[in-house]
Order: C-alpha cells, then structure tokens, then sequence
C-alpha cells in the first residue's frame, strides 16, 4: 500500500505534499531534518493522509494536488468548513 500526505510546518503553516509506503518512518525523517526540501520548516504535523493500491495512483493524486499551488484551495478541499482553523482540522481517510 502507498499513502499520499500533506504535512503543514508548525513553524510557518506551509503544506508538504508527499507519498510514502512507510508513513511513519517518513514523518520522522521530516521531523529529525533529515529531509533536505522541509528540514528549515520542521517540526510538521500529518494533517492528511491517503491510502492508494499503486504508486502509479498515488503519483497521479499528488501530481494534481502540487498542481493546485495554492494554501487555499488544499484548505478548501480539505477543511470540514472555512472558519475552521487548519490546527483544528487533524484528520485523515
């Protein structure tokens, strides 16, 4: 099985987009800096996570997801209501 995740930075609120087959162990090497594109925004909570049969699939979600570019729109796809806080929205599939 294959996961997508969306971490945020507890530092800046800014979103990870990222897929694993070991969730985690990969949160933890986000977590310790070992991962060189976040280790400036550590520490990072999951907020999302996706589970998908194929890497093919789960390649294909996080393609489109990057694609978005945008803080808001992943909030809005993922936010249970807009005047929710993203620290209040820890939930997965």
């Amino acid at each position: 099985m294959v996961f997508l995740y969306i971490l945020q930075s507890v530092k800046d609120k800014s979103y990870y987009i990222g897929i694993t087959e070991n969730i985690k162990d990969r949160l933890i090497k986000h977590n310790q800096g070992r991962v060189l594109s976040t280790k400036s925004k550590k520490p990072f909570i999951l907020v999302r996570l996706e589970h998908y049969n194929s890497r093919s699939d789960a390649y294909k979600r996080e393609r489109y997801l990057k694609s978005l570019k945008s803080r808001k729109v992943l909030e809005k796809l993922f936010m249970p209501s807009s005047s929710s806080s993203v620290q209040d929205a820890r939930f997965s599939s």
